[in-house]
């Protein structure tokens, strides 16, 4: 009877695990980077992904925009996020997988939102 609840708590304890692994990035300290295609691809606002929730504001007004991101979970495929953008023309919204590759969220005539590894 012992070995059976030792058992049963052990697995609680595994599953416990299993969800605080699930509710945490695969790829922690993950790059949102914001170009200024004016200035080429590497000039730009960078921000570490450490916390599961942010947001940054870049640019001159009128035309800064405020880009954020929130953490939703691990898959298979990687690291799900939502992604914001805000400016004066509106607000958009993007769901994306993250997989330790740079992956371009928006791009338009003034700047490139990519997600990346953050550089060693």
């Amino acid at each position: 009877m012992r070995f059976a609840m030792l058992l049963l708590m052990m697995g609680g304890l595994a599953l416990g695990q299993l969800a605080e692994v699930k509710n945490a990035p695969a790829y922690p300290g993950s790059v949102l980077f914001v170009s200024n295609l004016q200035g080429g691809d590497e000039n730009g606002f960078a921000k570490v992904m450490e916390k599961p929730e942010g947001s940054f504001k870049c640019g001159r007004e009128p035309y800064a925009v405020e880009v954020g991101w929130k953490f939703l979970e691990r898959s298979p495929k990687g690291d799900v996020y939502e992604l914001t953008q805000s400016s004066p023309a509106g607000t958009e919204a993007k769901k994306v997988v993250y997989n330790n590759e740079p992956i371009e969220v928006w791009k338009d005539a003034g700047r490139t939102v990519i997600v990346k590894p953050k550089e060693p």
